[in-house]
């Protein structure tokens, strides 16, 4: 009889454990496998024209690809269409990467003068 007794709490002991952490929420991008892309976005407020603006993504290899965005001011001031034209680059980026999988976790902007965006991407 106590083995019967010592089995049944055994077994019951065994299904609790193995129900309770078959609900328990499994942390996120916790795969060591992830890959992860990080934007560096340094757009010129200076005015006149006088600043450069540019892109610089660095790749999960350690790879870097820079290119040339436009200033947000000409000689007249606030130039709009370097701002839209600066907007479609970097989104087309962003949903390239996110047709490859990648999706953004982490953002920040912020400056004075030069006005930096980083956005970091991933994939797991």
């Amino acid at each position: 009889m106590k083995n019967i007794i010592l089995l049944l709490v055994g077994l019951a002991i065994g299904i609790s454990v193995t129900v309770f952490t078959a609900f328990k929420e499994k942390p996120k991008y916790q795969d060591s496998t992830a890959k992860y892309i990080h934007i560096n976005i340094l757009e010129s407020v200076v005015q006149g024209g006088a600043g450069r603006s540019r892109c610089i993504i660095t790749f999960p290899d350690g790879k870097s690809e820079e290119f040339d965005l436009e200033n947000y001011y000409s000689m007249v001031g606030v130039n709009f269409g370097n701002i839209k034209q600066n907007d479609a680059k970097i989104a087309l980026r962003l949903n390239l990467f996110a047709k490859e999988g990648y999706r953004i976790v982490s953002q920040s902007s912020g400056g004075s003068g030069i006005y930096t965006t980083r956005i970091i991407m991933m994939k797991p």
